[in-house]
């Protein structure tokens, strides 16, 4: 059983070393926890970003698809108005034409029956109908390059408008890849965080298991001491040895230290102890409570430390 106790205090010792520091394992798995929370509040926020630029993306989207929309029926207005004016130009040339044609006719008919006295009044007369006719004709061709010109104005500004909500959208689309690389981030170091987390309480929980077997072995121990009859010495040595990297008190009960290795035992009896190292103090004594098989002391630290515990029966 002896043998039992020092393999479970061995493994206890190296998983306390690879810990580093085992009195704060409960302070570094609270402190991973901690970041833990962190970084999933943080993820949460990203992730509210995301959807935030998503819903702004899917409405610059959809904007551009409207400006598409109006375009392309701005476009159809623009060339069925365009078709219509020049249709009603050819129709208003073609029927000044024929005006033109018959009073032509007229005029001739006229300069036949009488070619001398109406001759300039007829002239003038012809003159008059040709620049009326290129006059309605001038005024036809400006009116329809006027409507031409103002579609073609609108339909630029609805050109650049799309163009701008297009620099839109695919500056939301920039902000939306910033903020998914950086959620990706948070994540991992979320995983990475619940990992060590993991690990570190999966290092406690093994503390709390060995030193729950030294507990229960160390109650059979002074079980079996307290009712063993065995041949005791007047005076005895108890030998601890370790390497401490702060001031730490050392606690041996039943032979079995929470720390560090033991060479020798106490008597199990009432007994007077006595330390002659400067560097460690005395906290606790053997007495009735604990069976005369337990002592306490502390170590200022740090180094590697041999502490010699002097007994010698008491009466």
């Amino acid at each position: 059983m002896r043998q039992q106790v020092e393999w479970l205090q061995a493994e206890l010792n190296k998983v306390m070393a690879a810990g580093a520091k085992p009195d704060r394992s409960q302070e570094v798995v609270a402190a991973l926890q901690t970041k833990l929370e962190s970084a999933e509040g943080r993820a949460a926020n990203l992730e509210s970003q995301a959807a935030a630029w998503q819903a702004h993306w899917k409405s610059a989207e959809e904007k551009a698809e409207r400006f598409e929309e109006k375009a392309r029926s701005f476009e159809a207005e623009l060339a069925a108005k365009t078709r219509g004016l020049e249709a009603e130009f050819r129709e208003k040339a073609r029927s000044f034409e024929e005006r033109l044609v018959a009073k032509s006719k007229q005029l001739e008919a006229a300069v036949q029956k009488n070619p001398l006295a109406r001759r300039p009044s007829l002239i003038a007369g012809a003159i008059l109908l040709v620049m009326g006719g290129l006059a309605g004709y001038a005024a036809g061709r400006y009116m329809i390059n006027r409507k031409v010109s103002d579609l073609t104005n609108t339909l630029a500004a609805t050109e650049k408008q799309q163009r701008l909500t297009e620099d839109e959208l695919a500056s939301a689309k920039r902000d939306l890849a910033a903020v998914e690389n950086q959620l990706k981030v948070e994540v991992a170091k979320e995983v990475s965080i619940a990992q060590t987390a993991g690990q570190q309480a999966a290092s406690t929980q093994r503390i709390q298991q060995l030193q729950s077997q030294i507990t229960s072995l160390n109650n059979q121990i002074g079980y079996l001491r307290a009712h063993a009859t065995p041949v005791i010495p007047q005076a005895g040595v108890l030998i601890w040895s370790g390497t401490l990297a702060i001031r730490t008190r050392i606690d041996i009960t039943n032979g079995v230290p929470n720390y560090g290795t033991v060479k020798g035992a106490l008597p199990g009896r009432p007994c007077n102890l006595s330390i002659s190292d400067p560097h460690v103090r005395l906290m606790m004594t053997p007495t009735a409570g604990n069976h005369w098989n337990r002592v306490s002391f502390e170590i200022s630290g740090p180094g590697k430390f041999k502490v010699y515990i002097n007994w010698e029966l008491a009466g």
